[in-house]
């Protein structure tokens, strides 16, 4: 009892640090606006701005692909390697390389 007694003074003497304690715990750790949950928005939020570079990126390598694709040389080239067209009167040979260890031996 003497120990329950003395808790409760230690308590009562520290009121406004324990009430200032709770609070901090509640704002940033249990809160749906807690610190925790604010780093893993930013963490998400700095993600998906790399995502949104990445396609820029692409969209800019796509925009001058279609822009050289409006040249009718570039279409013919792009054909050619791309798809391995050919025209009527010409044969196309396609030559792969072997891999290293073939040429070693």
């Amino acid at each position: 009892m003497n120990r329950m007694h003395s808790l409760v003074e230690f308590i009562g003497r520290h009121k406004y640090a324990f009430t200032v304690f709770f609070i901090i715990m509640i704002v940033g750790l249990l809160d749906e606006n807690s610190w925790y949950n604010r780093y893993q928005r930013l963490q998400s939020i700095r993600e998906l701005r790399m995502e949104m570079q990445a396609y820029r990126d692409q969209y800019d390598r796509d925009t001058r692909e279609l822009e050289r694709l409006s040249r009718r040389d570039y279409v013919e080239k792009f054909a050619r390697e791309r798809y391995l067209m050919k025209r009527d009167n010409e044969d196309v040979y396609v030559i792969s390389q072997r891999p290293d260890s073939i040429w070693q031996e």
